[in-house]
């Protein structure tokens, strides 16, 4: 289900494309100039964003497995962060695990930042690619002051 889902989406984005190739954009374009509107690299309702002039860029879909990875960011993060809290909470931490844990978080945060920067028409994996590296700084940080070298 999840290919057939894909390849729609696939299929879609290419025929924006090719609309947008055939003259859909440079009427979008004369609409906004016309108007007297300037919505340059302004963020559209459907992922699409504007250019200067305010010509219309579709966004092209993220792969398969950015798409997964970004898809499941969240929920992996979240586990992460959880199994690191509480190697950490402990009276006496434990600093091998919490260590792993910690490369895991900025491992995560660092496949993040490698699609956000493939992509960067797609802000919400630039936010993720934010989020992910403020939990690779924190986690850093508290093993760096719990944990001995």
């Amino acid at each position: 289900m999840t290919d057939r889902i894909t390849l729609w989406k696939a299929g879609l984005a290419g025929t924006l494309l090719l609309t947008a190739a055939c003259g859909g954009a440079s009427m979008a374009a004369g609409a906004d100039e016309s108007a007297g509107t300037s919505a340059a690299s302004e963020e559209t309702a459907g992922g699409d964003y504007a250019a200067e002039g305010g010509e219309t860029m579709i966004s092209q879909p993220l792969g398969v497995e950015d798409q997964q990875a970004h898809d499941g960011y969240e929920d992996e993060v979240t586990q992460l962060m959880g199994d690191f809290d509480g190697a950490m909470e402990l009276a006496s931490p434990d600093c091998g695990r919490a260590g792993q844990l910690r490369d895991a978080i900025c491992d995560l945060a660092d496949r993040i930042c490698n699609i956000a920067e493939d992509n960067p028409e797609h802000t919400d994996v630039a936010d993720q690619c934010q989020d992910g590296q403020s939990r690779c700084d924190s986690a850093r940080n508290r093993v760096g002051d719990r944990c001995p070298d």
